[in-house]
């Protein structure tokens, strides 16, 4: 972060998880999946990027917001995922069905639009 800057590490690992969702979709074996999953995590790992971010780029009086918004859009969700996820399946079928595309595939397009 400090050779390429902050704005720019902060929005590639952002790019980075909105890739890994869109590639969690359509993963078709376990590694591919795995993989996926694991960059589809990164982005909370870099609190003190974004915070040095934050400390540059929001003014003093919204720097407290802009970090509880942020934190509380990552525990969004990790509560609404898993309950979206039957309802999901229930709307467009699971990934034994062939109906396409099915619950798993817009679950993870839904992550990468909520990294994006």
């Amino acid at each position: 972060a400090d050779r390429r800057g902050e704005r720019e590490v902060y929005v590639g690992i952002t790019l980075v998880g909105a890739c890994a969702g869109v590639v969690l979709a359509f993963a078709n074996n376990a590694v591919v999946f795995a993989l996926a999953w694991g960059l589809l995590n990164v982005p909370p790992a870099i609190r003190g990027v974004r915070a040095a971010f934050f400390a540059k780029h929001v003014p003093p009086a919204e720097l407290s917001r802009a970090g509880q918004l942020a934190s509380s859009a990552g525990l969004a969700g990790g509560f609404a995922g898993p309950l979206l996820s039957p309802v999901l399946a229930g709307l467009f079928g699971s990934a034994g069905d062939d109906r396409w595309p099915n619950g798993f595939v817009v679950g993870g397009l839904m992550a990468a639009a909520a990294h994006g």
